[in-house]
């Protein structure tokens, strides 16, 4: 189990970026998957499949997407404030 582990992937929202993403939060994590605003669909399915295959693990909102060009300091700090306050710091 991964409990208390928060984790942000950048370009999680499909791809290797998306599984890794939901194999982290079936196992105990939570993320915050940042991605291109573009990829916000894509992020959807991606929460829904991560629900759906969670029979072990109450995965409720640990999947948050953060609009994420990730050459834009602004937007990481972004996704670092969502990391922060949606799930709180490591080990909490």
């Amino acid at each position: 189990m991964l409990k208390n582990v928060v984790g942000i992937i950048s370009g999680g929202a499909s791809g290797l970026g998306g599984a890794t993403a939901s194999y982290l939060v079936r196992h105990g994590a939570r993320v915050v998957v940042a991605d291109l605003p573009a990829a916000e669909e894509s992020f959807q399915k991606l929460d829904i499949f991560t629900n759906a295959k969670s029979s072990d693990v109450d995965v409720y909102g640990s999947l948050k997407f953060a609009k994420t060009d990730v050459t834009s300091e602004e937007d990481v700090s972004f996704a670092l404030d969502i990391a922060e306050n949606e799930f709180g710091e490591q080990g909490e």
